[in-house]
């Protein structure tokens, strides 16, 4: 077994990470080594990288422009330079960012990243036993951080009876139950008491891809009034918000809303929508407050932020003509090879004919049926397999009452094949014996659902769907072989 993912890392105190993070480290731990999986080829479903696919062309644009400034000689400042977030500042007015007074640059910090971002955000907000609350299935490594600085993080699941939108009654309720647990518990021994210090929102979810649209507003809203109304920051991901199948129900930013601007930090950033992850340029959007203290944080640990990913994020979000024509191009394109995939995904594990009861947004349906049949009878080994995998992997399929509407990720439900047997006699009981199964005898690699915030007994995985179509065809052939050898 060869290592190949670093350390997420340790609490501060000592201590173990919090119980569901524990359960979720157990299982990250185990999907950060590979075996020689007799010597085949690893068949990554389990990437976080987007489509390879061309980059948005304006933040090359003005990454060279800023290269050829003649002031490059100079130091930058400390969140970002000045004339990119006047730029950005001018974009997120426009989108209907509404902080109910003058939004300008200095609601804006520029990152390293949307990750950094987080962290930085992390620090200025929380204290020792403070809580984070992260909606399950959520981003496995996004759970470290606040465990890293003695914060504990808790999950709101998100259930199939809900469509695996955010329940606000829950929320509601788990943030009074979390914070009356930890009255009873620091009460006289901490100069504070500890409480819910933030609920962390995606949109796009990541990984379920459910949307909060124009038809979610209602809430959106309830979910910020009730974070606002309890003092729990709102820290509001949108790194996924350009990639939504359906172009005419974009995700909306929990900071339209002026009465709780205040109360919602924003992270954005270029890595999954416009095909710049190794420029890790990110941002904040925030109240001028929240901004100050990561400024400061940034200034003592690392002085400035390079002008690199300003000038790249302005390229993103500028009000210019040519962005916003550029964009529309660019996305219109992208969200249709992004649906097509995920479709595609769709039909060879859950059948063709689940087609029939599948949302739509840029295709028609009759014409669709016909290319992804031609697809898979393209890219499979052969004639009798594409049949096969025109019909279904028996075994597996997607989590039920889930419309996938943006993102690049699929879960799959192997609930069907828990208590069967490899040809070796072991048997599949959780999650962790499928994964191992799965990546030992085939080669294949996938996220388990435990080490993102399910149970292991739930026999949940995750997989990417950014991938070339033929990868897609053969790594799902390979996953109906191993299914089908189970016994």
């Amino acid at each position: 077994m060869t290592k190949t993912f670093p350390d997420v890392g340790s609490r501060k105190d000592g201590l173990e990470f919090s119980n569901q993070v524990k359960d979720m480290y157990e299982s990250f731990k185990i999907s950060t080594h590979t075996s020689e999986a007799k010597n085949k080829k690893i068949l990554k479903l389990s990437g976080g990288d987007p489509l390879k696919y061309k980059s948005f062309p304006l933040c090359k644009e003005y990454l060279l422009e800023a290269l050829k400034n003649e002031d490059i000689y100079k130091y930058p400042e400390a969140a970002g330079n000045e004339k990119y977030r006047d730029m950005i500042s001018k974009y997120l007015l426009k989108e209907g960012f509404n902080s109910g007074k003058d939004l300008d640059l200095d609601n804006v910090i520029v990152t390293l990243s949307t990750t950094h971002g987080f962290k930085m955000v992390l620090d200025v907000i929380a204290r020792p036993y403070d809580v984070v609350i992260m909606p399950s299935p959520t981003y496995g490594l996004f759970a470290y951080f606040p465990e890293r600085i003695n914060v504990d993080v808790r999950l709101l699941k998100l259930d199939k009876e809900d469509n695996y939108y955010i329940n606000a009654d829950k929320l509601e309720k788990k943030i009074d139950e979390i914070n009356l647990e930890l009255e009873k518990k620091y009460k006289g021994k901490l100069e504070y008491i500890p409480r819910v210090i933030a609920f962390l929102n995606q949109n796009p979810h990541n990984p379920t891809g459910v949307v909060m649209g124009k038809s979610n507003i209602s809430l959106i809203n309830r979910i910020s009034k009730i974070c606002k109304d309890k003092k729990v920051w709102v820290i509001d991901d949108l790194v996924y918000r350009e990639l939504v199948f359906n172009t005419n129900d974009a995700a909306i930013p929990m900071a339209l809303n002026s009465e709780y601007f205040d109360n919602t930090i924003s992270l954005m950033g270029l890595s999954k929508c416009y095909g710049y992850a190794s420029a890790r340029a990110g941002m904040v959007v925030a109240n001028k407050e929240i901004i100050n203290l990561i400024r400061d944080s940034i200034f003592q640990h690392m002085d400035s932020i390079p002008i690199l990913q300003c000038s790249m994020l302005a390229g993103a979000f500028n009000t210019t003509l040519k962005r916003y024509k550029d964009y529309k191009k660019y996305f219109s394109k992208l969200n249709k090879e992004y649906e097509y995939r995920y479709l595609l995904t769709k039909c060879i594990v859950d059948g063709i004919d689940s087609l029939e009861s599948t949302v739509c947004y840029n295709f028609d349906k009759k014409y669709l049926k016909s290319k992804i049949k031609n697809d898979i009878v393209r890219y499979a080994s052969s004639y009798s397999i594409a049949k096969e995998l025109i019909r279904g992997i028996n075994g597996v399929k997607l989590l039920e009452n889930l419309d996938v509407a943006g993102g690049f990720f699929a879960l799959l439900d192997y609930t069907n094949v828990k208590g069967k047997k490899d040809r070796n006699g072991n048997v599949i009981n959780n999650d962790i014996d499928l994964y191992r199964y799965l990546l030992e005898q085939y080669g294949i690699k996938v996220i388990m659902g435990s080490s993102i915030g399910y149970n292991k007994d739930n026999m949940i995985c995750r997989i990417t769907f950014a991938l070339d179509i033929k990868d897609i065809v053969w790594y799902l052939e390979h996953m109906n072989s191993a299914l089908k050898n189970l016994i």
